[in-house]
């Protein structure tokens, strides 16, 4: 199995960005979580990302009703909340243990200052992200919205 490492390395090095993750790798930190446990909870402040070494993590409604995303080893999420400064828009609830590792936004902030270019294609990625995820809330409500109107 390519672990996680290995995986963002070549997404980055592809774009001539490997010495600025070899920063990040250098400042990540390991969090294991146990099937049930959450990450962190919607609506909550962001400070965090994560990567996923090994287990499956869900994105989650509020009330753990809806997923919005089910996630796997090599998997990243908690991005947006983290480079935006908004709120966390759903609860990252892990499926299965899990082992994860972490970037901090004052770590990741020290590193990015030295990559600008880096940070720039991140924040470009994470923007496209931002906007599926506006796109597929909308549906969402929208199917919400009609199923109430034909009650």
């Amino acid at each position: 199995m390519i672990g996680i490492f290995t995986i963002v390395i070549i997404w980055l090095a592809r774009r001539g960005l490997e010495f600025f993750i070899k920063a990040i790798v250098l400042q990540l930190r390991p969090q294991v979580l146990l099937g049930g446990d959450a990450a962190f909870k919607a609506h909550e402040a962001g400070t965090e990302m994560y990567f996923i070494m090994r287990g499956e993590m869900r994105m989650m409604n509020e009330s753990l009703t809806v997923c919005y995303n089910a996630l796997y080893s090599g998997a990243y999420f908690g991005e947006l909340a983290m480079l935006t400064g908004q709120p966390r828009t759903a609860t990252a609830l892990a499926v299965t243990d899990c082992v994860l590792f972490y970037i901090n936004q004052s770590d990741f902030n020290l590193v990015a200052r030295k990559w600008p270019k880096a940070l720039h294609t991140i924040l470009a990625k994470a923007k496209e992200r931002l906007e599926r995820i506006n796109n597929s809330n909308s549906i969402h409500l929208a199917a919400q919205l009609g199923e109430r109107l034909s009650l």
